[in-house]
This record gives C-alpha cells, structure tokens and sequence, in this order.
C-alpha cells in the first residue's frame, strides 16, 4: 500500500475512473490507482475536487493536510469503525484514576527507554562526554522513578525531567556536521533540526491519528495527555513511544549521513526555518522507508 504526498504546489487532484489524476495548470502530472492507496497527505496550496474527497472517503482512505510550515491543521477521516463496545471499554478505562495512570505510565517508560537508547546508540560508549554519561543516568533514574508515581502531574514531571536531559545533549550527537542544536524549538522552529523533528512529528501525529480511527479508537479521548477541546489526545499519546526511535532517530541519521544539504530549508523574515519542496520529498522518502523496516523487540 502507498501514501500519497502532494507537495507539488497550486495543484488539482481529480478522480478519473480508478485512479487519481493530478493536474498543474491543465497539465496532467502523474495518477495513482485508487486501489494501492492507504492515506493521502495534503501540503501547502493544493486542491481536491469534491469527487475526489467522496471516492476516498468511500474507501476509507484517510486525508491530512499540513501547512506550508509543515503542521497539521486537519485530518478528514473516513466513518469510525462500528466496534462501539471497544470504545466503550476505552472510555471506562480513561475515567478509572488507577487504569488511567497505568497506561499513562508504560507510554512514559517507553519514551523514556526509547530517548536512552538513542542517546546511547549514537554515541560511542568510549567518547561519550560527562554531558551524555549524565544524560542516560538521568534518563535511567527516570525510568526507575515512575513506579512510584501516583498521580499524572508527578508522571509528567518525569516526562519533564527526561525530555530536558535527552534534548540538553542532543546537540552533542551531531558534532563534526555542519548542523547544531542547542533546545526544542516550535512554532515556529527556528533552526533545520527543529525543522525537521516538527515536520517528522507532524507525519508521525498523522499516522497514528489513523491508526486508531482505524481500529475503532476514539483519537480524542487520551491518557496522558488532559482532555482538551479539538485535540486528538490518544494519537498524541500514542507517539510518545515512538518519537525518538522513529523520527529523533531518523532526523540524526539524515544529519549525520550528509543526506540534506542547507539549501533544503527556507529562512523566514523573523527567524522561522522550514524544510522547502525538496528537502520534504528526501525526507518523506526516509520516513518511509523506516516506516517499512522491520524492528526486532527485545
């Protein structure tokens, strides 16, 4: 099954028979066979006739649409699966304090395992700094210390405390590139790292906001994240696990690979750094294909 990005901007997307034909001022750029598509990902300036939106709404084929700046601003999701018992059980499970914290806890544990074993996977255990060193302790302390938690600000506050030591060192993993990092940065990100971490983690809330309306998950009613009006709290909640294996991981790779040059990124009047039209098609192309390797759990 394929995604579809359309990044080309001020484009037409129509539905012809079985496929979807994109057109750029009358001209026909490519199709796409209906048939081999699992969701579409919309960016910037580019139209879909209504038609278009009917067929793949029909065929439960998810739609996102990002920003020029590369943020969600909208997931046009096909009908909920019908299994209400399901969410039913998942609204009881959110309203019970104690199943409440305990699911919020193992999301906490795995992002906490994942941010440690990056840190620790890209960086040689025989050169790491006392920054670093300190870094997986802190991280490991961290995971040690939310068993003991018993309410969700005391879990957060060790969300905290691992994401200030994981990020106070990420930096460090990218010396002898031409890239650096000092701090998270959002909205807008104000260097190519922040860039690219946003715009992977916009592709990563778009995937599991997905996911779960597919098995019949309401995406609103989440665990760790407090309830809040218009945000799918349970995508956010599910990729806490996997931003550091998955888009952290990947943002390192491309980094320290030479995989994207400066010229892939715009510099905004006021600071704001965002990827352009072709350093999104190399990064999309990454993101997929790690998207179809095969992990091995321990």
């Amino acid at each position: 099954m394929t995604i579809l990005f359309l990044l080309e901007q001020d484009t037409l997307v129509r539905q012809i028979d079985e496929r979807l034909e994109i057109f750029k001022h009358d001209k026909r750029l490519t199709d796409v066979p209906l048939c081999k598509l699992e969701s579409v990902v919309v960016y910037g300036r580019v139209i879909l006739t209504i038609p278009a939106l009917k067929i793949l709404n029909q065929r439960s084929i998810p739609i996102t649409y990002l920003s020029e700046e590369g943020r969600t601003v909208a997931t046009l999701l096909p009908e909920p699966n019908p299994n209400a018992i399901l969410r039913s059980k998942q609204y009881q499970a959110s309203f019970d304090t104690h199943k409440t914290l305990a699911i919020a806890r193992e999301i906490i544990r795995g992002k906490l395992f994942n941010q440690h074993t990056i840190l620790a996977r890209f960086s040689r255990q025989n050169e790491r700094s006392e920054k670093i060193i300190s870094a997986l302790k802190s991280l490991k302390a961290c995971q040690k210390s939310i068993d003991q938690t018993t309410s969700l600000n005391e879990l957060r506050g060790y969300e905290g405390q691992g994401a200030s030591s994981y990020f106070g060192v990420l930096g460090e993993l990218l010396t002898g590139t031409p890239w650096s990092f000092s701090h998270r940065t959002r909205r807008p990100p104000t260097d190519p790292v922040n860039a690219l971490l946003g715009f992977g983690y916009a592709l990563l809330y778009g995937d599991c906001r997905a996911a779960l309306h597919t098995v019949g998950l309401d995406p609103y009613q989440g665990f760790l994240h407090g309830e809040r009006y218009g945000r799918a709290n349970l995508a956010l909640d599910l990729m806490e696990e996997f931003r550091p294996i998955f888009v952290d991981g990947l943002v390192l790779q491309l980094l320290r690979n030479n995989s994207l040059e400066k010229e892939s990124f715009i510099n905004y009047p006021g600071g704001a750094v965002h990827l352009n039209e072709q350093g999104m098609k190399k990064f999309i192309q990454s993101y997929e294909q790690r998207k179809n390797t095969t992990f091995q759990h321990s």
